[in-house]
């Protein structure tokens, strides 16, 4: 009879022993280390976002600019001494 050999297959299904998992010693954790190059390198990224996130022209400083062109247009002596200041200013910078 072949029946001795079901008997064989049936000792593979019995159950190993069972017990509880060990438990880790020394459980190591994760640690990052940024250098001081990365750290300047995000430094400047959030000064460049900054940057670029502030409007290139300033409307405050353009109106005060203009009052005060107004002003100096409306007395004649003022505005001759400033055009006099600029122009000297302009051709310093191009001499």
């Amino acid at each position: 009879m072949t029946i001795d050999k079901i008997q064989r297959v049936n000792n593979l299904y019995t159950a190993n022993g069972s017990g509880k998992a060990d438990r880790p010693g020394n459980v190591k954790r994760d640690s990052v280390n940024i250098s001081s190059e990365a750290m300047h390198k995000a430094e400047l990224e959030n000064f460049l976002k900054i940057s670029k996130s502030t409007p290139d022209i300033r409307a405050d400083k353009v109106a005060d600019a203009k009052t005060n062109l107004e002003k100096y247009r409306a007395d004649s002596a003022l505005f001759d001494n400033v055009l006099k200041t600029i122009a000297g200013r302009i051709l310093k910078v191009l001499s």
